[in-house]
């Protein structure tokens, strides 16, 4: 049985760096999305992963966060199933 990938983004990359109230009305309305991005941000703080370690080490930064992305992808990924099999 294989796995279905969980969308969480509906538009494009371009449109979404073209028009960033475009991306915020869109996530506010799909709730793992704004989990997922809550999730990330809520990490990134807690680990210290700050714009200023983005400026001096910028692959030190893309791999922190990377990590912290997976990780909340995971979360939500797993409360997706859970949520979807508890109402069966």
């Amino acid at each position: 049985m294989g796995r279905t990938p969980i969308s969480l983004a509906a538009a494009s990359p371009q449109s979404v760096r073209s028009d960033p109230q475009q991306k915020k009305r869109r996530l506010g309305s799909d709730p793992e999305a704004a989990l997922f991005l809550r999730l990330v941000k809520q990490m990134a703080d807690a680990e210290g992963i700050t714009e200023t370690l983005k400026a001096n080490d910028q692959m030190e930064w893309v791999g922190r966060m990377n990590s912290c992305r997976d990780r909340a992808s995971e979360t939500v990924y797993h409360q997706v199933i859970y949520t979807v099999r508890s109402h069966r």
